[in-house]
């Protein structure tokens, strides 16, 4: 007992620290902000710590107008309010990285964490997601860096995009592709290839006269679904929703293989479910399946509504007869 009594002791002196070095944060970041004329969040969020990893943008109105700095959610001042205008780049979700684009006298760089890693040299700066690089331009000729502020490729190109997984240059009417370490790739310029949730299927998208037809390539960029459809979308497993050229849609598989008939208006994986609903406006009947596709409600002159109960979305599909419920699994339920 004596042993349970001490342990319990510790247990309640490190809580009670970490509450006071809470509280004296919290103390600490009120009184760093009030120094300040304006204080907004940056609206950073992840799903880990929701919004409690935002910083503040700050500001202060001088007789040139208002400047801007930055706080970390820390309390910490990472850039003092200099800046014409800035922002906190979204896309990199580390709380702990705080990646912000400034503009300074009218030009623009990177900070990270409050140190410059791209100097205020260029007219304009923006981050990619998806190659997670920085495209910039100075004097109408464009590069780009990495995320560590090194440049990849010079700024000396007419046009610089990022597409998908690669970036396509035009440098004097000559058209490359690189992929993200910067190495030339053997793709074609009208070519686009996109990442899905499945780490092993990519999207590729083909331009042609103005028109783009869409396919499934392995993480190798070999063809598994050819290029045919007017849209593809990945849904879950080995399985795309699809649209032909008659704008219906249903299901394939990675073999092409048809698993939900190419004959609805509509077909979309519901949010935060494990279920599919198609849409025939033509007989205006909604039906839902299953992830194996097993077919558990079919309903005319249908309204869906997704409802949020114990923290699980549950479906109501009803019409002026009957009302079904279903947890977010497809399992019917009673309400």
């Amino acid at each position: 007992m004596k042993k349970v009594a001490i342990i319990v002791s510790i247990i309640l002196v490190i809580a009670l620290i970490a509450i006071y070095f809470l509280l004296k944060t919290n103390q600490d970041i009120e009184t760093l902000l009030k120094q300040f004329n304006n204080v907004q969040s940056d609206g950073f969020y992840d799903q880990k710590t929701n919004t409690e990893a935002a910083g503040y943008i700050v500001s202060n109105k001088t007789t040139e107008g208002y400047r801007y700095g930055y706080v970390s959610y820390k309390g910490k001042l990472l850039l003092k309010p200099e800046y014409n205008q800035l922002y906190r780049v979204m896309d990199i979700k580390n709380k702990d990285d705080i990646y912000i684009i400034a503009a300074k006298n009218g030009r623009y760089g990177v900070s990270l964490n409050g140190k410059t890693i791209i100097n205020y040299e260029y007219q304009f700066i923006e981050y990619d997601g998806v190659t997670e690089k920085f495209i910039l331009q100075k004097s109408s000729k464009y590069g780009i860096a990495k995320k560590n502020g090194e440049i990849l490729i010079p700024v000396e190109n007419d046009i610089v995009e990022a597409k998908g997984i690669y970036l396509y240059v035009t440098k004097q009417e000559e058209n490359k592709v690189y992929d993200k370490n910067g190495k030339i790739k053997e793709v074609n310029f009208n070519t686009t290839i996109t990442p899905t949730d499945n780490a092993e299927y990519y999207i590729k998208i083909v331009e042609e006269n103005e028109n783009y037809l869409y396919g499934v390539v392995d993480k190798e960029e070999n063809e598994i679904i050819p290029v045919i459809y007017s849209y593809i979308e990945y849904v879950f497993a080995d399985y795309f929703i699809v649209c032909n050229e008659n704008y219906l849609q249903g299901i394939v598989d990675t073999n092409n293989e048809i698993k939900l008939e190419l004959k609805y208006n509509q077909v979309q994986k519901i949010q935060d479910t494990n279920i599919i609903m198609s849409l025939d406006t033509k007989d205006d009947i909604t039906e839902l399946y299953t992830l194996q596709l097993e077919k558990i409600c079919e309903l005319k002159d249908a309204t869906l509504e997704v409802q949020r109960e114990n923290e699980e979305n549950i479906i109501k599909i009803y019409n002026e007869e009957e009302t079904k419920y279903y947890n977010s699994n497809g399992i019917e339920i009673e309400k």
